[in-house]
């Protein structure tokens, strides 16, 4: 065998050890990562999914995050216009507690429409997700 085959050769066994090893420690991880997540669970229950809103009247919804899981911390997050506010956004739960979350709806002027916004619950092995449909009318 010459030099260069020898050489390909080589680099190609290297390679292919490699790439076996890093699969590996990529599958591991990953099997890791679901071990550690099968205990925990959540939920989330919001007062309405559907609410009328009128510009420049706030309105108050309140939902009740349930750690069903080990304890953990959550992150709350909504993807919505400006004039929605989350409260707590961040909350440490242990196992069987609820925390009351508060969504705070305020349509600013000209705001007249129909909104989806979006409440994201995650922490390292949770993701939830609701939505709240927003009929925004116009003050009379």
């Amino acid at each position: 065998m010459n030099p260069k085959d020898l050489m390909a050769f080589s680099l190609t066994l290297i390679v292919l050890i490699m790439s076996s090893y890093f699969t590996f420690i990529e599958f591991s991880h990953i099997v890791f990562a679901l071990d550690k997540c099968k205990n925990h669970s959540a939920e989330i229950n919001i007062e309405s999914s559907n609410v009328d809103l009128e510009v420049g009247k706030g309105r108050l919804l309140k939902a009740i995050l349930k750690n069903n899981g080990e304890v953990d911390d959550f992150q709350i997050i909504k993807d919505g216009p400006d004039w929605v506010v989350i409260k707590p956004e961040k909350t440490r739960l242990n196992i069987n507690q609820t925390e009351e979350i508060f969504v705070y709806m305020s349509p600013d002027l000209g705001s007249e429409g129909k909104y989806k916004i979006k409440i994201m619950t995650k922490s390292s092995c949770v993701y939830l997700e609701n939505e709240i449909i927003a009929n925004v009318l116009r003050l009379v």
